[in-house]
């Protein structure tokens, strides 16, 4: 059986396990059409791994970004005056 990151089209729940995400999640981005999925012979839904990737590397990109606008305002951010003791 080929690795997870060599097939072309996997299970929600093996992309999920593989990223650490809830299944859930991967469910969800399906019902939202944000996965390109395809049904297998035996019912179960297949996602497109390229799909699934992109989506993923899409989050992390926004997620760090998001992380350096908060760094940037905390670094521009005025220190509180200190308390006269």
């Amino acid at each position: 059986m080929a690795d997870t990151q060599t097939r072309e089209w996997d299970r929600p729940v093996r992309l999920a396990q593989r990223e650490g995400i809830k299944p859930q999640l991967v469910f969800a981005w399906i019902r939202a059409n944000k996965l390109e999925v395809r049904d297998c012979e035996c019912g179960h839904n297949l996602v497109k791994t390229e799909s699934f990737d992109a989506l993923m590397q899409e989050r992390k990109d926004k997620a760090a970004e998001k992380q350096a606008k908060l760094e940037a305002e905390l670094a521009t951010a005025t220190e509180p005056e200190a308390v006269n003791a």
